[in-house]
């Protein structure tokens, strides 16, 4: 089996952390060619290192974050490549830790499935919880496409197509949704590692991505490869902590490559939505904390909350539904008070306004987008 694979690279320091480098080493014996783009900056330090895994490394601006770096390489940057003599093209970028567990017995599965593109994990298609009507579709962060779809007009039709995209949710559905949407309706076969492995109930309508919402289960119960960077925020914090001790006690992984690499984002004020210390601030800095969101990102604050044994007023909400919810509107905030906003991206832009107008800036803390 010859593969090759597209990997992507992004940090805003230009770091290249310890894990990508134990990534690209554990897929080095599955590849018979590897070209990386850095989209951005990269420190001369990091580069050399990447250059012990690769000749091809093409630095860009960094236009159309992943989407945008495929796009380019597949379609101007690398048209000397003669593409029909692999088997498998992988997309993949360092969005993830892993391997957790050999990534031998991934591809031997998924290679007897017949399938034409396959990836780890699969979103549902459906409704969900802001309202938004979603397609089913693999993820992106990790794409395998067999020859029998990337030799073919469709495969070309659909990069020229692509357009970049100028925000995050641009391409979740430009590219990693429309992406499943285009070739399924062209007849092509696919399916993810997750549905081949038990995972099914964990990629139910309305819930978030299987790997943050069930981020521990998909590991623990269905060997899931991979850990999302997303799933190990403090607004996720019961399911990392039962997440990041399996891996310590029952995989030969090192978490510390992990931990080390959130030890840096909390040191360059990166961590996202929440750093420790901007929590620890805020805290200390006000009388009573009520948290703004009573979702999957308010509660699992709340888990935080309760772990660090700091006492949270109550749930803050536009609209109450229930006896554990204060509606916004008759909420009595003092100027000592503060209000820490846990909700998505989308939801954030829909009230922002609204909380600035009421409340003075250092009543308020917003996630880092």
């Amino acid at each position: 089996m010859r593969r090759i694979g597209i990997f992507v690279f992004y940090d805003g320091k230009g770091t290249v952390d310890e894990y990508k480098i134990y990534l690209l080493k554990s897929l080095q014996p599955f590849l018979s060619d590897l070209i990386i783009v850095v989209n951005g900056f990269i420190e001369n330090a990091g580069l050399e290192k990447l250059y012990e895994y690769t000749e091809y490394i093409y630095i860009r601006e960094n236009r159309g974050n992943d989407c945008g770096a495929y796009k380019e390489v597949l379609i101007n940057k690398y048209k000397e490549i003669e593409w029909l003599q692999y088997d498998e093209i992988i997309l993949f970028n360092d969005t993830f830790y892993g391997p957790i567990i050999p990534w031998e017995n991934i591809f031997n599965e998924m290679s007897s499935e017949k399938l034409d593109f396959w990836g780890l994990s699969r979103k549902k298609g459906g409704t969900m919880i802001d309202g938004t009507v979603i397609a089913n579709h693999i993820q992106s962060f990790f794409l395998v496409i067999g020859r029998s779809m990337f030799c073919t007009p469709q495969w070309i039709r659909f990069w020229e197509e692509l357009e970049y995209p100028n925000s995050y949710w641009d391409t979740v559905k430009n590219f990693e949704i429309r992406f499943t949407q285009f070739f399924a309706e062209c007849g092509f076969r696919f399916s993810s590692w997750l549905d081949q492995n038990g995972g099914g109930q964990y990629m139910e309508d309305g819930m978030d991505s299987p790997y943050i919402a069930f981020a521990y289960d998909i590991v623990a119960q269905c060997s899931f490869p991979v850990v999302k960077y997303r799933a190990l925020s403090l607004t996720n914090y019961r399911n990392a902590s039962l997440l990041l001790n399996y891996i310590r006690k029952d995989t030969d992984y090192d978490e510390k490559l992990i931990s080390r690499h959130l030890e840096r984002m909390e040191k360059e004020n990166r961590l996202k939505p929440f750093g420790i210390a901007q929590l620890e601030d805020f805290v200390a800095t006000h009388q009573k904390i009520y948290i703004f969101g009573h979702g999957q990102y308010g509660r699992g604050l709340a888990d935080y909350f309760e772990a660090r044994g700091w006492r949270m007023s109550g749930f803050v909400v536009s609209n109450p539904e229930n006896e554990e919810e204060i509606g916004l509107e008759n909420a009595h905030i003092e100027r000592s008070d503060g209000i820490v906003v846990a909700l998505a991206e989308k939801f954030v832009r829909e009230v922002r306004t609204k909380l600035e107008e009421r409340f003075e800036a250092k009543n308020l803390l917003f996630p880092r987008l």
